[in-house]
């Protein structure tokens, strides 16, 4: 009786080739990649970090994008592309929610306006009531014959909350010229006539920013728009603010104009 064998199958392959996983992984790291560039050339980028940074964001989102071509092309070049086995198959689908997920903040960045921090940050944050430096302080409290009042006319926002936080009163800032930039924001139960002039600090994003402000006295301030940028020109002086004595910006010309490309100051 002759022999015959016994016919052998082909063993199915639950690998099943797959190349979209690590292709979709390199679509998210481009996308991000050029999310930070276009943020970059548009001027945007200022408005969500210091501008010390962007070189280095810079770097990053040409490294993504050159990352994201590199997977690309190593996946495509391979013949049978990346064998998924069947008891891996589970967790590649946590996977593929997991980059789904990622997606979202990648569409935000690239498709939703960018704004600057304005009143809504402030009523959620609250207002910052001291600045983050003692230069001006120290140079304009100075008792001393030769420590002298640096010129005013080059101080920013911040100088003058540090100088006139400790000493609203000071005679030998009472009077002196002052012309800033900010937005307008108010407090609930302020005169009419006065509003805050409001600035955001930032030390690295706008996730440690700090709002700082000058109020300031002027008999049109009721016309004036929230989160509208101005620029406010008069001398410093004292009014009664909500119950309390503080140093204003008696204003003799305030200005509607639009908003700087960096809106906030840097300390």
């Amino acid at each position: 009786m002759a022999y015959s064998p016994t016919p052998i199958h082909d063993v199915p392959d639950h690998r099943a080739p797959s190349r979209w996983l690590p292709l979709w992984q390199a679509a998210l790291i481009g996308l991000t990649g050029l999310m930070l560039l276009i943020k970059i050339y548009t001027g945007t980028l200022p408005l969500y970090v210091h501008t010390r940074y962007t070189p280095l964001i810079l770097g990053t989102g040409v490294t993504l994008l050159l990352l994201a071509l590199l997977q690309s092309w190593f996946t495509l070049r391979s013949p049978e592309g990346v064998h998924i086995h069947g008891h891996e198959h589970g967790a590649t689908s946590w996977r593929s929610v997991a980059m789904l997920a990622l997606l979202v903040p990648i569409v935000l960045g690239l498709f939703v306006p960018s704004r600057a921090l304005g009143s809504a940050a402030i009523d959620t944050r609250g207002f910052g009531t001291s600045g983050t430096g003692i230069r001006t302080v120290q140079s304009v409290a100075g008792e001393s014959a030769l420590i002298g009042i640096p010129d005013p006319t080059q101080w920013t926002m911040l100088d003058w909350v540090n100088a006139l936080l400790y000493q609203p009163d000071n005679p030998r800032l009472q009077g002196q010229p002052i012309e800033q930039t900010g937005f307008v924001w108010r407090r609930g139960e302020m005169e009419q006539s006065q509003f805050i002039l409001s600035r955001f600090v930032l030390s690295c994003c706008t996730a440690d920013s700090l709002a700082i402000g000058l109020p300031v006295v002027w008999p049109e301030a009721s016309a004036l728009q929230s989160d509208g940028w101005v620029r406010v020109r008069g001398t410093v002086g004292l009014a009664n603010v909500m119950g309390h004595q503080e140093a204003v910006i008696l204003a003799e010309e305030v200005v509607p104009i639009e908003q700087p490309a960096e809106p906030y100051l840097y300390p």
